[in-house]
């Protein structure tokens, strides 16, 4: 899809709003993303199947709802859906993405207490329980203005009932072991097991370290490239 198909969408589902400018704002594995007068984002699915496309689409629209009603930071609100063409628009969250950001790891503690915060529900002394979480929280989804304060969470693709783990090991990746520890003591509940959710968020620190190492080498992204080297420092010490 390029800029006649966007402005298309746009025009089919927005009428009389004026399309200035449309450009590329990004591309994951599963989407690419177009920004449309600097105000809008227009996000078209990568699945080539129809059916599994339009599906993906209104289930996360209806996620945003929801999320939009309980979320203490600001997330995505579809402003429309295309489920044929696997498109959701929404207007921009303000902030820039943290993976865009080279000193994020001097801010990392006060920006993983606020996402701390964010993050929902404990696991019980004697294990965990699955609870409902973004899933995919590493920096390339959280955005934050000049002053380093968190803005917004995006793409919610992977929402999901997890382990709560996971997304602190996604922290401990990006952020490093100071800001998974913030986000702990900023997290909105009472965990009565701290050092076995630190233990399984550096477990899947170290996982997704390598998930992300490959993406970037075969997709010639090289900031998650670099993104990954810089925590292997911290992930697989000496």
């Amino acid at each position: 899809m390029g800029d006649p198909e966007v402005r298309g969408l746009v025009a089919a589902h927005l009428p009389g709003y004026q399309v200035d400018s449309v450009v590329l704002a990004g591309a994951g594995q599963e989407n690419t993303a177009y920004e449309v007068n600097g105000e809008l984002i227009v996000r078209v699915s990568k699945e080539p199947d129809p059916a599994r496309r339009a599906v993906s689409v209104q289930r996360e629209a209806r996620l945003l709802a929801a999320v939009a009603d309980i979320s203490p930071l600001p997330v995505p609100e579809p402003r429309f859906i295309a489920p044929e063409q696997g498109c959701l628009a929404y207007r921009k969250v303000p902030g820039r993405s943290l993976l865009e950001l080279p000193g994020r790891w001097a801010h990392g503690t006060s920006i993983a207490a606020t996402l701390g915060g964010f993050l929902a529900a404990p696991p019980p002394a004697g294990g965990y329980t699955l609870v409902f979480s973004h899933n995919d929280l590493g920096v390339e989804h959280v955005l934050v203005d000049p002053a380093w304060t968190v803005t917004g969470v995006i793409d919610w693709t992977d929402a999901a009932l997890v382990d709560p783990a996971y997304d602190f090991g996604l922290l401990h990746r990006d952020l490093g072991p100071d800001a998974v520890d913030a986000a702990v003591r900023t997290y909105r509940t009472s965990v009565d097991n701290i050092g076995a959710l630190r233990e399984r968020a550096a477990f899947y620190a170290r996982c997704s370290v390598l998930e992300d190492l490959a993406y970037g080498l075969g997709s010639g992204q090289t900031r998650y490239v670099d993104n990954s080297i810089a925590a292997l420092a911290w992930l697989f010490p000496v």
